[in-house]
């Protein structure tokens, strides 16, 4: 049963792979609103609710990167040669 555990040696406890999943299909849909990919950020969601993530959790990730798009930050949607998000400005 131990190696259905993940291990964050920083705070030594253990995350269940369905957290790790949820946290990995909520950094998707961040990065699709980021790329304008908007087509596929409705599977992205089911995908993340299927995982454990709840409404007010999606809720407020798109809130945030709406607010973060009203207050200047705005965001390139090309990609450096390291796979790292360019941002330019607001911060």
């Amino acid at each position: 049963m131990r190696n259905n555990l993940i291990f964050n040696n920083k705070n030594t406890k253990t995350v269940r792979p369905d957290e790790m999943l949820k946290t990995t299909a909520l950094i998707y849909l961040t990065d699709s609103l980021v790329q304008e990919d908007y087509e596929s950020c409705s599977e992205i969601i089911d995908r993340a609710k299927k995982f454990g993530a709840s409404r007010t959790e999606i809720s407020r990730l798109i809130t945030g990167f709406i607010k973060g798009i009203n207050n200047g930050q705005k965001t390139s949607n090309k990609r450096t040669a390291g796979g790292r998000l360019r941002f330019y400005g607001g911060y």
